[in-house]
């Protein structure tokens, strides 16, 4: 499983997530990022204007569930979130396609991507046919862990926030995602909570001060206590409006450690005026709904800070 790029990597990941994906095999999900309330929209949980789905698309949903844990002066604060979208896309025809202001390549278990900000939109036919994002039902969706949280739909197949101040789960345990069915089949998978590690490597800098990265050379990650599932850390170095540059790898959480190649590395914006590192375990499994594939991922926030490449 990947860390959502740009987005992303600017949230705190102090916490743990956990996002179940139900998509059409052709078809990326325009509902990663979610507000309070999932309005089936584009990829920035926008307008149905702005979906962004390509022509041909189907169907996409998702439900994630965020969890923080953080200690203060000795004392342990959780809380969770969870939200629910599914959609489908409507009205899409085939017409000249837009160029990407992004080009993506692969460094070992790295994958980089690198995003020219100065183009606005993606060019293309506007009037090729622009797709509209409906939203749909799962029925009641139910995700049990150490305790159950149900979400219903709406009248308008809108899932309303849930949030709690409850451990949702600890690492290892089962981690149940159910749904009752509508215009999406039930369906009902269990997979094991990922591993509640502890990144040792690099050290968590002062408030104010950056991680130091060479541009030069390959950058490690460290942990302990990798069990279940993957690690995914994520450098990404952005000048506003001019370019952006992300680096995102999968490791293994029971090797406690892995390595950024340096080709992967040299390629990050030196002297960028925003960098940040991010890194969570990972685990995922799918399952069939009728026609549908469903995958489901759960992932625990170890850390996150500034970079400065160098």
């Amino acid at each position: 499983m990947r860390i959502p790029l740009v987005a992303l990597l600017l949230t705190t990941l102090s916490g743990a997530l956990i996002a179940c994906t139900v998509v059409n095999t052709t078809t990326p999900n325009p509902n990663a990022n979610n507000n309070a309330k999932a309005d089936g929209g584009g990829s920035d949980g926008g307008d149905e204007s702005d979906g962004g789905a390509p022509a041909g698309a189907a169907n996409s949903g998702s439900v994630t569930i965020s969890q923080t844990k953080t200690e203060i002066a000795g004392q342990t604060s959780v809380s969770y979130s969870i939200v629910a979208s599914f959609a489908k896309v409507e009205g899409a025809t085939s017409g000249t396609p837009g160029t990407s202001p992004c080009t993506t390549t692969t460094e070992g278990s790295c994958v980089v991507q690198e995003c020219d900000l100065t183009q606005a939109g993606g060019g293309g036919n506007a009037e090729a046919g622009t797709p509209k994002i409906v939203n749909v039902s799962a029925g009641d969706i139910t995700v049990k862990a150490t305790e159950e949280v149900t979400l219903t739909p709406d009248a308008e197949n809108k899932y309303e926030l849930k949030s709690g101040t409850t451990e949702l789960f600890a690492g290892g345990e089962d981690i149940s995602v159910t749904a009752k069915g509508a215009t999406i089949p039930a369906f009902d998978q269990t997979l094991k909570a990922p591993s509640t590690f502890t990144l040792t490597t690099p050290a968590a800098p002062n408030p104010g001060e950056k991680v130091a990265v060479d541009s030069g050379g390959a950058f490690d990650f460290e942990w302990t206590d990798g069990t279940e599932g993957t690690i995914n850390a994520t450098l990404m170095t952005m000048n506003t409006g001019e370019k952006s540059v992300t680096v995102t790898c999968s490791f293994q959480a029971k090797d406690n450690k892995g390595t950024v190649p340096a080709a992967a590395v040299g390629k990050l914006i030196k002297g960028a005026t925003l960098g940040t590192y991010s890194v969570g375990a990972a685990s995922a499994t799918t399952t069939k709904a009728g026609d549908w594939t469903v995958s489901i991922s759960a992932s625990a926030g170890g850390a996150s800070g500034q970079i400065d490449v160098q």
